[in-house]
């Protein structure tokens, strides 16, 4: 989705009452700045709940080596974790000696498989949710559908509200009831984050 696209449906409906519609030359920079600001805690959010911008990182195992790093700035979490020969392993699970670990943010522990050889190119695909860039134009491009567009819009206007008011019925609680209903009808129309994980990479390797 490109930005413009949304700013173009935010600015008569969300947007319209707050004089944020106008972003376009330098004279209007500051409402650029902020409706970019409202679209990247939304994209934040939405991600998290749909697990939307994905990717993968390969870490081959070495010899009585247990801790592992994933080295992205921009990692949120793990969703999946596979073994070289495509069996998908469980996370943080004490109960299961292949599970993978992950005690802190960006470090992964695997211990299910003690190679007798560092020449052993056995490896683990790592499937990690990641931040989206931060939006600098409108000419952007977001790896998103346009099936979540409620969702977003509703977000940017609960929190450009919020920055206004938050007492009795504000517009701000009526667009967070509003994103909360989108987020129900995204995931009835498909939207799952326990089923969007990416498995085109690993069908790519042979993986069925």
């Amino acid at each position: 989705m490109r930005i413009q696209r949304l700013l173009d449906y935010l600015k008569y409906s969300e947007l319209a009452n707050l004089n944020l519609g106008e972003v376009d030359g330098a004279e209007n920079e500051a409402n650029r700045l902020r409706v970019f600001n409202y679209i990247d805690r939304a994209l934040a959010t939405v991600n998290v709940e749909f697990n939307i911008n994905q990717s993968e990182q390969l870490m081959f195992l070495q010899a009585t080596r247990a801790k592992y790093y994933i080295n992205d700035a921009k990692l949120i979490k793990l969703i999946a974790a596979y073994y070289s020969d495509g069996t998908e392993l469980t996370i943080n699970n004490e109960n299961d000696q292949q599970s993978v670990f992950t005690p802190s943010l960006n470090i992964i522990e695997y211990r299910g498989n003690n190679l007798a050889s560092s020449n052993v190119q056995d490896y683990l695909s790592l499937i990690f949710l990641k931040g989206f860039d931060n939006i600098s134009s409108v000419n952007d491009l977001v790896a998103i559908s346009e099936g979540l567009l409620e969702c977003i819009a509703n977000y940017v206007g609960y929190i450009a509200y919020s920055s206004v008011d938050m007492s009795g019925d504000s517009p701000a609680k009526y667009y967070y009831a509003r994103y909360k209903e989108a987020l129900v009808n995204a995931k009835n129309n498909g939207f799952n984050n326990d089923e969007n994980t990416d498995f085109d990479r690993l069908t790519a390797r042979g993986f069925v």
